[in-house]
Formats: C-alpha cells, sequence, structure tokens
C-alpha cells in the first residue's frame, strides 16, 4: 500500500495562500454566539456571495453570503447556529449566521450568513 496523501497539509497551505492572496478584501471583526456573547475576536473572514445554485429559496436565500474562516481562529469543538452573528467592524457590516459547514480535513468554515443593515 502506497502512502497516504498529506490532504490536510496541503488544503492548509493553500487556505493560508488564499487569505494573503487576497489580504485586501479581508474582513476583520467579532464573532457572537447566540445571546450576544463574544465568543471571538479579531477573526479574519473572506465574503463571497452564495451562488444560485445552493440557494434552496428557504434556509439559503439569494443576497445571503458565505464566510470563509480558517478553523484555527474560531476552533471546531462547537457549530455554528442560527443566533450567532458576526460584527466585521465599525458597525457598519454585520452578518447573521445562518449555518456552517467545516470542510473536511478540519481547516476551513464556511458559514452562511445574511448581511444585516444596521
Amino acid at each position: 500500500m502506497g502512502s497516504l496523501i498529506p490532504l490536510k497539509s496541503i488544503v492548509a497551505a493553500q487556505v493560508e495562500s488564499a487569505f494573503k492572496l487576497f489580504a485586501d478584501i479581508v474582513c476583520v471583526g467579532d464573532y457572537y454566539r447566540t445571546g450576544a456573547a463574544l465568543f471571538k475576536s479579531g477573526v479574519h473572514f473572506l465574503v463571497y456571495s452564495v451562488p444560485d445554485a445552493l440557494c434552496d429559496g428557504t434556509m439559503i436565500k439569494a443576497g445571503d453570503c458565505r464566510l470563509l474562516v480558517r478553523v484555527s481562529e474560531i476552533g471546531s469543538g462547537w457549530q455554528p447556529a442560527s443566533g450567532d452573528y458576526v460584527d466585521c467592524g465599525c458597525g457598519s457590516a454585520k452578518y447573521d449566521i445562518i449555518c456552517g459547514v467545516m470542510d473536511g480535513t478540519n481547516t476551513l468554515w464556511t458559514l452562511y450568513g445574511r448581511r444585516r443593515v444596521t
């Protein structure tokens, strides 16, 4: 049997490269858990629109966003949930979290959120 491909280290290196490449558009914010308790501050997010193919019209709707964040910044021993939110600083951009999915290598969270107008 051949050696295993070190997938986790490959993905981690690519995630770090993406965050460096897109450094100009990385949002830094605070993650709040349900009940407005600050969970983590100074978390780095890449924000993208959700592709139409992923919008089911019920949970994920047109206009929602994907917030990509490294597991190393917010951990893996919990599950993002409705009621959580991200405040991207200056009170200008807040995202209500709908749900979250961790990739198979435990490297990256994809949080689905809805921008809150404040």
